[in-house]
């Protein structure tokens, strides 16, 4: 049973994460970039290592041909004492101008031109110069991978960020359709979390898994063939150390997953506390409670921490344990070497050829971590996104016409939670009536309002305007024509005047002083430094 859990486990962050890059398709331009100029950067590695065994061929076939003539002295004693002995073939002791030329040709573009001559006289004579095109190669190589690094990581990482863009759009547009009743049962804090913090971490996930997964399924196949041309047997030796490179890694990220959640939890539970003591200082500073919420809050921050030091431990834990499989491998290689005999620059490239095959091996286990990570933030910014718009205009909707004649409740039921509020409410307002509604808390005075506003609709029953259910109404129109004075009074972080015309942005300057002389307000407004034009 626990290991049908975990596979659960792994379907729900791939689909979650399957969900996230459906974000991705519109940019498919970038993408398509992003992964031909990844693809073209590991192949350039592949050069890069070619070109690097090439120029360190070059360098020691030049010490040695720097270095010929005591070869050729120390050798040329044998035979003169030993006539009957034929001398070794330059061919079989690797050591003479046949081997030589072999290796060189193999080794410098054009090496058929080299070839021709005697390679030893040739690298007597070109000595450093013979370097030059080498070098060139290799840096072209290397420009080429620069070049394509930086366009990958550009379009890649515009791809991340343009997604999570689009994704806070939208959880902003659908929090905006969302019922009241939504946000009584969230704290706001919890939601603004959700809305910045948990989408900027599966920005970094979506950039980085999309490149990982283009990328190194690439660099891996390259690796692959480039140590399997240098050197199979020790090529196979090398492959079977990577499942003990895979395994912790993807121990490490079945933890990460639980740890991540927890983390933004309590990020979450921190900013709330931190929104609620901003938004009620006046009653913190009033009751004298400034020390306990201090404690509230360094207790979550103290939470927050100890969660982040666990995923800390557990990421950290990755690249020790790869790094040490990675030396081990690499002695392997070197006493293969001392064994065989391999040439020193070859067993350099070869070692550099599995490190370099071993580090996409890795980021391919990352993209599992990081999935895992980031699946308790995508599954908090799904559950807004699929909580229902439980009050919202009917595709028939109208817009309210004609003089308000009277306001109805009929029969109306409405409860908060197990609570009921009313249970077969009746009231008839007519134009032109002024009515009163007292009660104590808790009453339903203000549900009253809100069934009125459509901020809540009736279990059963129905309000009505002159006659029509507000249901069959666009809540647009019919809260345009409520004027609502709150009980508590908040001010958006803006001009005077434009807080005035909150609820009619076209509103024109002479409306707005006009508004203000209705509520008395014009004279202390004009007492400003800046008047209406004063932020507040």
């Amino acid at each position: 049973m626990a290991e049908k859990g975990k596979r659960k486990v792994s379907k729900d962050d791939l689909r979650a994460f399957a969900r996230l890059v459906r974000y991705a398709r519109p940019y498919w331009l970038k993408l398509a970039i992003g992964a031909v100029a990844s693809m073209i950067g590991g192949g350039s590695i592949l050069g890069m290592l070619l070109a690097a065994q090439t120029t360190l061929g070059y360098l020691v076939d030049h010490r040695e041909a720097m270095d010929g003539d005591e070869v050729v002295a120390v050798s040329a004693a044998p035979a003169a004492t030993t006539a009957a002995e034929p001398a070794p073939s330059s061919a079989e002791s690797g050591g003479g101008d046949g081997g030589l030329a072999d290796r060189m040709a193999s080794r410098i573009p054009g090496g058929g031109l080299v070839a021709n001559s005697s390679s030893v006289e040739y690298l007597r004579r070109e000595g450093v110069k013979g370097l030059v095109p080498l070098c060139g190669i290799l840096m072209f190589f290397i420009a080429l991978n620069s070049l394509c690094q930086f366009a990958s990581m550009y379009c890649l990482q515009w791809v991340g960020q343009r997604v999570v863009m689009d994704l806070r759009e939208e959880i902003f547009a659908h929090l905006q359709r969302l019922p009241i009743a939504f946000y009584n049962a969230q704290k706001a804090g919890d939601t603004m979390s959700r809305t910045v913090a948990d989408t900027q971490l599966l920005q970094t996930t979506v950039s980085n898994v999309i490149t990982d997964a283009i990328r190194q399924p690439v660099m891996i196949a390259l690796g692959l063939a480039t140590v399997l041309v240098l050197n199979w047997r020790l090529a196979l030796f090398s492959v079977i150390l990577v499942p003990t490179v895979v395994v912790p890694i993807i121990a490490i990220g079945r933890k990460l997953r639980r740890i991540s959640r927890d983390g933004q939890k309590r990020l979450a539970e921190l900013t709330s506390v931190m929104k609620e003591a901003l938004d009620g200082v006046s009653v913190v500073k009033a009751f004298g409670q400034e020390e306990r919420i201090e404690r509230a809050f360094d207790e979550q921050c103290r939470g927050f921490f100890r969660q982040m030091i666990r995923a800390v431990k557990a990421k950290a834990l990755n690249e020790p344990i790869s790094h040490t499989i990675g030396g081990l491998g690499g002695m392997g290689v070197l006493v293969y070497a001392m064994a065989t005999g391999m040439p020193i620059e070859r067993c350099f490239i070869f070692a550099a050829a599995i490190w370099w095959l071993y580090d996409p091996i890795k980021k391919v286990g990352r993209i599992f971590m990081e999935i895992q990570q980031s699946s308790g933030a995508a599954d908090r910014v799904f559950e807004i996104l699929d909580a229902p718009v439980t009050v919202g205009d009917a595709a028939d909707a109208a817009e309210p016409s004609g003089v308000l004649d009277e306001i109805a409740f009929r029969d109306v039921k409405f409860r908060y939670g197990e609570k009921a509020v009313f249970d077969g409410l009746n009231l008839r307002i007519h134009a032109g009536e002024s009515l009163a509604v007292v009660g104590p808390s808790g009453g339903g005075k203000t549900t009253l309002v809100s069934l009125l506003l459509r901020f809540f609709d009736p279990e059963s029953g129905a309000v009505e305007r002159n006659g029509v259910d507000l249901r069959r109404l666009k809540s647009g129109g019919l809260r345009s024509r409520i004027g609502l004075v709150l009980q508590d009074t908040f001010l958006f972080n803006d001009t005077i005047a434009a807080n005035i015309a909150f609820g009619k942005p076209g509103a024109t300057r002479e409306e707005i002083e006009e508004a203000a002389r209705l509520a008395h307000a014009d004279d202390f407004i004009r007492a400003k430094p800046l008047g209406y034009d004063t932020v507040v």
